[in-house]
């Protein structure tokens, strides 16, 4: 794939996520945005290194950046959506119901409390 396409998949991530090229500079080591801006562009190329840790960043598999797969799975520790979707319907029901009132999403059940940690 070539240079200005992984830039632009880099690009749309970025702005998926609402993060400005700043932002993403600062996630991945950068004094400055100029990096960002040339690698989104298609000026500097970006090692396989540095894919990984767009990748990171940007919550997507290096694949996809890369080019090799048009799969847009974003990631999280390297978990698929999917996988951590997966993870969550196996997990006991306090733990779900845990998850969901930290995330808003669930009034916590007032007959069990999940443990301290």
């Amino acid at each position: 794939m070539a240079m200005k396409q992984t830039g632009s998949r880099i690009r749309i991530c970025r702005e998926s996520l609402g993060l400005t090229q700043e932002e993403l500079a600062r996630r991945l080591g950068y004094r400055s945005k100029s990096t960002v801006n040339k690698v989104e562009m298609g000026i500097n190329d970006v090692s396989l290194t540095k894919i990984q840790s767009y990748a990171k960043a940007l919550h997507v598999s290096p694949s996809y950046l890369m080019g090799w797969t048009d799969e847009h799975a974003r990631t999280y520790q390297g978990l698929t959506e999917d996988e951590i979707f997966d993870a969550f319907l196996n997990a006991e029901k306090l733990d779900r119901d845990y998850i969901l009132h930290i995330l808003h999403l669930k009034t916590p059940d007032k007959r069990s409390k999940k443990p301290e940690a």
